[in-house]
């Protein structure tokens, strides 16, 4: 039987039409992430093992994971997730130090 689909790639198959937004696959399709590049943003499935990829070629991007609930209510739903982070960190520095509490 063959293994499910990367959830990832159903999202980015919606998002086709967006500039903003691009599928990023490596070593066969072991590598799955959404990328963004302003704001720098790189979106990837908790399941998903870390690779070395995330800080030698997204180094300067702030790396969101994605729970396994944020895919429950389909592509759509993960889209508008994923779109809901867009419009928070736009606009903001992510490399400046955050404000000591």
């Amino acid at each position: 039987m063959a293994a499910a689909p990367h959830p990832l790639r159903a999202v980015a198959d919606l998002a086709t039409n967006r500039s903003d937004l691009r599928l990023v696959t490596e070593n066969d399709g072991a590598y799955v992430r959404i990328v963004c590049d302003s704001p720098a943003l790189i979106f990837k499935h908790k399941a998903d093992p870390r690779d070395s990829l995330d800080r030698t070629d997204f180094s300067g991007h702030k790396r969101i994971v994605l729970e396994q609930d944020d895919f429950a209510n389909g592509p759509a739903a993960t889209l508008q997730t994923i779109l809901s982070y867009l419009k928070h960190y736009e606009g903001r520095d992510l490399h400046a130090p955050a404000p000591k509490p």
